[in-house]
């Protein structure tokens, strides 16, 4: 189980006309971003039913929307372009009612007791406007009855809550007979929402939610689940359209909205908190960059979540008149999602159904490549529908009015965002963190080496992104007729913190290893930040027949499943290697003119420790391959680290002798 973590701060709550609070997991800072000017937002009709639950929509072929309201006594059909009833789909009399839809059918549920309880209804819409038809029901097992109902409409597969206790898997490859394909059981459960085989779960009095790939039907699996600390009843949860963050609901008085980012499944992170003048919230809907919350008696609140640290409420409409206070009573549902048309329709317990208008205009980009390195060019393609007129912004300071522009970007990690207009309105789609330039280069140094040496070969990295994992299959040449392959290690450098250095892959009699390094496994541990510097060491000795001028080469290609890879806390790429070469050499030219076998840069005492301990200590002269003289121990080039090794140290150390003309042998590096 994932628990939130205890150090991420928490609002506190008081009764005010609305709360807006940040918690960073990224550096933003909110008073830097674009102002977010309020919306339009028009009532266009409302109708009156015999009380409300949810609502929901449905687009015919021909382009015409029509609302369906979950009503007391069945399913009303309001037809949207003419603003009339064309149908109620009469059911048995129940409070709660919960509906979605799916190609031409609306799929019913509720929970009440009445007997017999007529479990999942199947509404076929074809006709519409003429008429409805309910085609079948559904049996549910169990009680026959469930409180929440979500479709995966691009898999075909219908979940239902499960008696608060989990929820059902139901095929719909067969629209009009639902077949059962199995059940998930959780702590608790009060709804859920399925998008491209996930399932978000809102796991109600757990104070939990979850995180569920049901990619194979037949044995789901758990990738996270989050505890609220001092949490409500968790109520509903909804993933924005990148699925990087999740919005979350708790149906309690003064208990706030919660914006998670989850691109860390082993951390997610809280990033901020809202709540509206009532106090309590119901349900919350993401439609492009926009949360659509149904707010009890505060109505409908609209938010931008452009950035989803810094939530900035751009309407509210007031659909309950008699207060503000955290009861239960107002709007229960609300539904933005009518395809780009602008429309949003909002249900109240007292039968009201809002037909609005806004001028909120869905628009969308995409670039490709995000990830490379600089200079990078990005080509720009825009995706929204209707649009006339485009301003992009680049990130950089740059900007352009092309419909479909390219752009070149240095080093760096950028923000992109496309500002259009069409005839319903304007329309802004911002992205943070969206392309990645990167200077990054793994480097691996060329050197020399004589028989019978050991060293260690440093991998350096040059970064300026954060680095969360990187794979490294690593792969020495001509082993082992030159060299045998030791170990990989991170000892002594900028990953030796990561909380996770496993080898995945190890055939190093052949010269193949492979180690996954992630900074963060469950600890909390931050990534890699920006930098210069050695991500790990390999470790190999040269053979003592190794013939001379031999060479071996390091390289990192693909080891079976396992290949070079970096991950960024937004994207994964590979990074570019200038590998290096080690020449072997005569074992009588393992002596130096540097007296600076630690290399430190100077001859000091730490110079002659290291010396004594080879010579009289038995420690072998390990070699940093990135400094050539380092473990340098034999200065005098005899064959052998002796006394005399000492004492020439000490001479340029604390005497100031010149090696190049007390000891330095020709041959040396």
């Amino acid at each position: 189980m994932r628990i939130f973590p205890k150090w991420a701060p928490v609002c506190l709550l008081s009764v005010v006309s609305c709360l807006l609070c940040a918690v960073a997991a990224r550096a933003i800072d909110c008073d830097t971003l674009p102002a977010r000017p309020p919306i339009e937002f028009d009532s266009l009709h409302v109708f009156q039913f015999s009380g409300g639950a949810n609502c929901w929509g449905y687009t015919a072929p021909d382009g015409t929307p029509y609302a369906l309201m979950g009503a007391t006594d069945g399913i009303g059909v309001v037809n949207v372009k003419t603003m009339h009833v064309v149908g109620l789909v009469p059911m048995q009399q129940c409070v709660w009612r919960e509906l979605k839809t799916y190609r031409h059918y609306c799929y019913a549920v509720s929970e009440c007791n009445a007997d017999p309880n007529p479990g999942m209804m199947i509404i076929d819409l074809q006709y519409l406007p003429d008429s409805t038809h309910l085609v079948g029901t559904w049996t549910i097992p169990g009680p026959n009855k469930s409180h929440c109902i979500s479709i995966d409409t691009a898999k075909g597969y219908c979940y239902l809550v499960r008696n608060y206790t989990g929820f059902h898997i139901i095929s719909l490859a067969n629209p009009e007979s639902p077949l059962l394909v199995n059940a998930v059981t959780t702590p608790d459960m009060h709804d859920m929402t399925a998008f491209g085989d996930t399932v978000y779960v809102a796991e109600g009095n757990a104070h939990s939610f979850s995180i569920w790939n049901v990619a194979n039907k037949a044995a789901p699996v758990m990738l996270a689940r989050v505890t609220i600390p001092g949490g409500g009843y968790v109520h509903n949860i909804w993933p924005t359209p990148d699925r990087r963050y999740l919005v979350t609901t708790e149906e309690t008085a003064y208990k706030t909205v919660k914006f998670w980012n989850r691109e860390n499944l082993n951390s997610i992170q809280l990033v901020a908190e809202y709540l509206g003048p009532s106090n309590l919230a119901h349900n919350a809907h993401v439609e492009g960059h926009y949360l659509y919350l149904s707010h009890y008696e505060s109505g409908i609140s609209v938010l931008d979540i452009s950035t989803p640290e810094c939530p900035v409420e751009v309407k509210r409409f007031d659909t309950y008149e008699l207060g503000d206070f955290p009861q239960f009573e107002g709007c229960w549902g609300v539904y933005p999602h009518t395809a780009g048309s602008g429309y949003v329709y909002a249900s109240n317990l007292d039968g009201r159904l809002y037909i609005f208008h806004t001028d909120i205009v869905t628009s969308d980009f995409q670039g490709s490549p995000r990830v490379g390195t600089a200079p990078l060019t990005v080509n720009f393609t825009d995706a929204s529908p209707q649009s006339q007129s485009w301003r992009w912004y680049f990130g950089d300071g740059d900007t352009t009015v092309l419909e479909n522009p390219s752009h070149v970007y240095s080093a760096g990690l950028y923000d992109v965002e496309l500002r259009i207009t069409s005839p319903q309105g304007t329309g802004t789609e911002f992205k943070p963190n969206y392309v990645t330039a990167l200077a990054e280069t793994l480097k691996v140094a060329d050197t020399a080496l004589g028989q019978s040496a050991t060293a260690y070969w440093e991998i350096r990295a040059k970064n300026n992104v954060p680095i969360a994992e990187i794979k490294l299959p690593v792969r020495l040449g001509n082993v082992p007729a030159l060299a045998t392959f030791d170990s990989i290690s991170t000892v002594g450098c900028r990953t030796n913190y990561f909380e996770l250095q496993q080898i995945v892959y190890d055939n190093r009699p052949a010269g193949q290893e492979a180690i996954r390094l992630k900074a963060d496994n469950g600890g909390g541990s931050p990534p890699l930040p920006p930098g210069d510097g050695p991500i790990a060491r390999v470790y190999l000795t040269i053979q003592p027949n190794a013939a001379p001028n031999g060479q071996i080469a390091l390289s990192l290609p693909p080891m079976g499943s396992h290949t070079l890879l970096a991950t960024t806390l937004t994207t994964t790429y590979v990074p570019a290697l200038t590998s290096g070469t080690i020449t072997i050499l005569s074992s009588t030219c393992l002596c130096d003119c540097h007296a600076d076998p630690i290399c430190d840069g100077q001859s000091d005492i730490l110079d002659v420790s290291k010396t004594i301990d080879v010579a009289f200590r038995g420690v072998n002269p390990t070699i940093d391959i990135n400094c050539p003289h380092a473990g340098r121990t034999d200065v005098n080039c005899s064959g052998a680290t002796d006394i005399i090794d000492v004492i020439n140290i000490i001479s340029v150390a604390f005497r100031g002798a010149d090696p190049a003309t007390s000891f330095c042998d020709p041959c040396a590096l």
